[in-house]
């Protein structure tokens, strides 16, 4: 019963998680207990358990310092007492106060970029739980000294988080009854309506992901943050495209007033992304209907249509390919001026005051196919240069790393409509040749014209501003702008600083003079693979080793992709095991990796090429042996290779694989996972459901990889799930699909693969299990011996 009396009913969704199936029960608890008992009881579990009330807001300095040295006295001249703060000097950052040697120090602790925060200039995190934690541990730089205890405050702000505890509003939300959350929306105790559950979603993430239009509605007239971002950097939007609710798509954009350019944090994917890749075609036709630009892209570049032609969305890409068909409300003639130059377009702007938004269109003096913007924000000038590039055999328009556009009538009409990474909407223009301006009204989608005086113009032979003053940065005001948070992404000075850190911590450096380079092995997207001969120098014997040489198309050391390059190279510097590719060291100029070569190529290639020739007993039982030990090797260092398969086993002989193509690997720390933060190209036949659903890689899920690459090697080189798309996949696996068992696969070997398949992480073997395995079962003895044999004779 709740406190007015009135009886709720179950709600009749169903869900498939038990966890969530076990949550999703305030309507059978309100049968025995009131709404405010449940509430109260509520708050003080979550105040009991959320170990994180280190918080204390808008504080000034004098009192933060106060307060940690009342706490001095009550505990005696410890060293890491702290608390955190808000910044004076920004919205968006924290101080850390901290006290060593009965001194408090303060420690700015600034956003990155969404939601992710560094102190000083140190490593970045996502949320401040995590940062904090981070220097909770011994002997971490950057500090006076390691964080002890903390002055009892409240928990941080959602957005500076990135999950917490599950309460009771929650709750009612995933269970999808409106009466319920209305109580709880209305009543005192409720909780903060953003605060972010044990998987990172607030509740408005949830009720968009399972449909609930009511219970959205409510959440938003209830001021919900329609822009909150969760754990894995989506906002409401994107969870309402990815779970293919399209419904929800107007309720966000109309009536809480969500961006459809709405970006996450590091693969600046924007909602239409999501639906493209996914193939919700109908998404993309309730986000056109929002006005978001057909053609966004992502921090790859790459577009909703790449995306859906990659996957293979037939209604997606006959969808996106098709012209824009939608008015423009707005013309040439209301804002370009071909023949002014910078000086002059600036003047203009200001006999009309500077007004924020007011805005023409001028021709690049540089690029005779670019134009450039020259807005009025805040009493400064931008300047923004519209560029001009072939795509799908097609000119577009874009700006920066904005959408493209098939004309410039369409960019301008879609800045008119948002910032969407300018310093302000564009919200009027000066009309070439006449006494007025013409403003924009984007939500009645008109134009309103009213007369002022025409401005004097300098007279066109006025010496003009010299060319080389056009050789500054295009966006160039006296105070640099802030992008948005949906764009704030990491600048490429801290990106220049992380790549020089990388190389820091790198230990094998090749002088590019002791590379021999040879022919091509293989061409990628990033660049090329050589044979080459590698020789030892600093040494009284040189020695010579046959080598693989990864060259890539950008050669400035960390430029681009090169980012995860150095990280690869970095996490196998110190791998030393018979069944894992050496790395010899890389060439910093030109960037290359230089590693051991294996002549046989990948194991998927191989197996297709010499099938029937292999035999399963015992070459394959060897084989599967060595992964084993191998994986189990990465396991003990603890890192996650994340793209294990047979394309990425290298075979140097019928008695020897090895591990490679190290890539996507993270180091892993005890008790943590990773969570996927770039789009990219993912292995979804090779991935647990825990990697396709939430972006989670353990040990654990290279386990589900390792069952599908011995599936591979003892079919023979056969594609998983045959002609199945990725969704396919996803679809039948969830539902309890597995691999069949292949044709002459020994039963006792398909009974591990199944064991590396469980649903639950839990219940699949480690991989110590699994080398244990291939070491006693008197099945593997005879591959055991032919690999001992084989050694000896070497």
């Amino acid at each position: 019963m709740t406190d007015n009396g009135e009886d709720y009913r179950d709600s009749e969704e169903i869900y498939a998680n038990d966890a969530i199936l076990e949550i999703a029960n305030v309507s059978q608890c309100l049968k025995t207990e009131s709404l405010t008992s449940l509430l109260e009881y509520d708050k003080k579990k979550i105040e009991n358990e959320d170990d994180c009330r280190w918080y204390h807001g808008k504080i000034s300095r004098e009192a933060a310092e106060s307060l940690l040295k009342e706490g001095l006295i009550h505990l005696g001249n410890v060293d890491g007492l702290f608390l955190v703060r808000d910044s004076t000097s920004s919205k968006d950052d924290f101080v850390l106060s901290v006290t060593h040697n009965a001194r408090v120090y303060q420690f700015q602790l600034k956003e990155a970029y969404d939601g992710h925060y560094r102190l000083d200039e140190g490593p970045i995190f996502a949320g401040l739980v995590k940062l904090i934690q981070f220097y909770q541990r011994p002997n971490k730089t950057g500090l006076v000294t390691t964080l002890t205890q903390h002055c009892q405050g409240t928990a941080p702000p959602p957005k500076a988080r990135q999950q917490g505890p599950t309460n009771i509003l929650h709750r009612a939300v995933i269970e999808g009854v409106e009466k319920i959350v209305k109580d709880i929306l209305n009543h005192s105790l409720c909780p903060p309506i953003d605060a972010k559950n044990e998987w990172g979603t607030t509740a408005l993430h949830d009720a968009c992901k399972y449909g609930f239009q009511d219970v959205v509605r409510l959440l938003i007239e209830h001021k919900a943050d329609v822009e909150m971002k969760d754990r894995a950097g989506l906002s409401p939007l994107h969870r309402s495209c990815a779970a293919n609710r399209h419904e929800m798509i107007p309720i966000l954009v109309e009536e809480g007033g969500a961006n459809v350019q709405s970006s996450t944090p590091k693969t600046a994917w924007v909602p239409m992304h999501d639906a493209a890749m996914r193939g919700h075609v109908e998404c993309i036709k309730a986000l056109l209907k929002q006005n978001a630009p057909l053609m966004p892209r992502a921090e790859d570049e790459q577009t909703p249509l790449d995306l859906a032609i990659k996957y293979n969305r037939g209604e997606c890409i006959e969808l996106l390919s098709k012209k824009d068909q939608r008015p423009i409300y707005t013309k040439q003639e209301n804002w370009l001026h071909p023949d002014l130059d910078r000086q002059q377009a600036c003047q203009l702007l200001d006999s009309y005051h500077k007004t924020d938004g007011l805005f023409l269109v001028r021709k690049s003096r540089r690029n005779v196919n670019f134009h450039v913007i020259t807005f009025c924000f805040k009493k400064n000038y931008y300047n923004f240069e519209v560029k001009v590039k072939d795509y799908k055999n097609k000119l577009v328009y874009y700006i920066d790393n904005g959408p493209l556009f098939p004309s410039l009538e369409r960019l301008i009409d879609h800045y008119m409509r948002q910032a969407d990474g300018l310093t302000t909407r564009l919200t009027a223009s000066i009309r070439p040749g006449h006494e007025e301006l013409v403003y924009s009204h984007a939500n009645e989608r008109t134009t309103a014209q009213v007369s002022v005086p025409k401005p004097n113009l300098p007279p066109r032979d006025e010496p003009e501003v010299p060319e080389e003053a056009y050789a500054e940065a295009i966006m160039s005001p006296e105070e640099p702008p802030q992008l948005p948070p949906s764009r704030n992404l990491p600048s490429k000075m801290m990106l220049s600083e992380t790549r020089q850190q990388s190389c820091e911590e790198f230990k094998k450096i090749i002088d590019f003079k002791d590379i021999q380079l040879g022919q091509d092995l293989g061409e990628g997207e990033y660049g090329a693979v050589k044979k080459g001969k590698y020789t030892e120098s600093g040494k009284v014997f040189k020695k010579k080793f046959d080598v693989a040489v990864k060259t890539f198309h950008q050669t400035e050391p960390g430029a681009g992709v090169n980012e995860g390059i150095l990280r690869e190279a970095i996490l196998m510097q110190d791998l030393d095991h018979p069944s894992i590719v050496k790395l010899f060291g890389i060439c910093e100029n030109p960037f290359m990796l230089v590693e051991e070569f294996v002549p046989y190529g990948a194991l998927c290639d191989y197996l297709e090429k010499h099938k029937g020739k292999i035999k399963v007993d015992p070459t394959l039982f060897l084989w599967a042996s060595q992964i084993a030990d191998g994986m189990h090797y990465l396991e003990q260092r603890k890192i996650v290779h994340r793209d294990l398969a047979a394309r990425n086993i290298l075979v140097e002989s019928k008695t020897q694989v090895k591990i490679s193509d190290f890539g996507l690997s993270r180091a892993y720390e005890e008790g943590q996972y990773y969570k996927a933060s770039k789009g990219g190209r993912w292995p979804i036949k090779w991935y647990a459901p825990e990697c396709v659903s939430f972006g989670k890689f353990t040990h654990h899920t290279d386990v589900w990889s390792y069952g599908v690459t011995l599936w591979e090697m003892f079919s023979f080189g056969e594609q998983p799930y045959g002609d199945k798309k990725g969704i396919e996949v996803i679809e039948y696996v969830e539902a309890g699909g597995r691999l069949q068992c292949p044709e002459n696969c020994p039963v006792k070997v398909y009974e591990w693969m199944k064991k590396c398949w469980e649903k639950d992480p839990k219940r699949r073997p480690s991989f110590t299990d699994l080398k244990n395995h291939f070491e006693d079962d008197p099945l593997y003895g005879s591959a055991q011996s032919l690999g001992l044999s084989q050694k000896k004779k070497n």
